[in-house]
């Protein structure tokens, strides 16, 4: 029992796995970037698989049916009279289970995204002042203090956004900033 218990930990690992890559492949894919290019940690990809659970139904309902099976694995054994057909039905659920939450982890993403895209729904903290070193070749961003928001900072960078009215018939640009030109970056979350 203890064997399928490790083994159905394991396969709440990977539903929170699937859900924190796909949703945060779609997210950024939306706009334009792939992800695996972004230098995003492991870290981020488990908080956003951990906290889809509050951003979708279908999520909510494979977290539960995992642990439900988690739970019920002794049950299970009982009621379908042996460890071969617990273990096939495991492997059934798991399939299904992945399916689900890739696509979740998708659907989240892109929902996100889209909010993110809109002036007036965005959540992204908005640029208030950059001030680029002396010695830097970057060039001034029009409308950077009062239209654009860090859609992403990483130890390179940063990735800015200026949010569109209506996502629907306009694009978001993106704009990116090496880190080594920045002397300072103020920013405002709650703006």
């Amino acid at each position: 029992m203890l064997k399928a218990f490790r083994d159905n930990l394991g396969l709440l690992s990977l539903v929170v796995v699937l859900i924190g890559v796909s949703s945060t492949d779609a997210y950024y894919g939306a706009f334009g970037l792939k992800y695996q290019l972004l230098s995003i940690p492991a870290n981020h990809l488990l908080y956003r698989g951990l906290t889809s659970v509050f951003d979708s139904f279908y999520v909510s309902i494979c977290y539960i049916a995992s642990v439900f099976v988690i739970v019920c694995q002794g049950r299970l054994a009982v009621l379908f009279g042996s460890i071969d057909r617990v273990r096939f039905l495991n492997y059934a659920f798991v399939i299904v289970i992945s399916i689900i939450s890739w696509f979740s982890g998708l659907q989240i993403g892109r929902n996100l995204a889209m909010e993110d895209y809109t002036v007036d729904k965005s959540n992204l903290p908005m640029v208030q002042k950059i001030l680029y070193k002396k010695d830097s070749n970057a060039s001034e961003i029009d409308g950077a203090v009062k239209d654009y928001r860090i859609l992403l900072q990483t130890n390179a960078g940063f990735y800015l956004l200026r949010p569109v009215k209506d996502p629907h018939t306009e694009s978001p640009l993106i704009q990116y900033i090496s880190g080594g030109s920045i002397e300072v970056i103020k920013y405002c979350i709650r703006c």
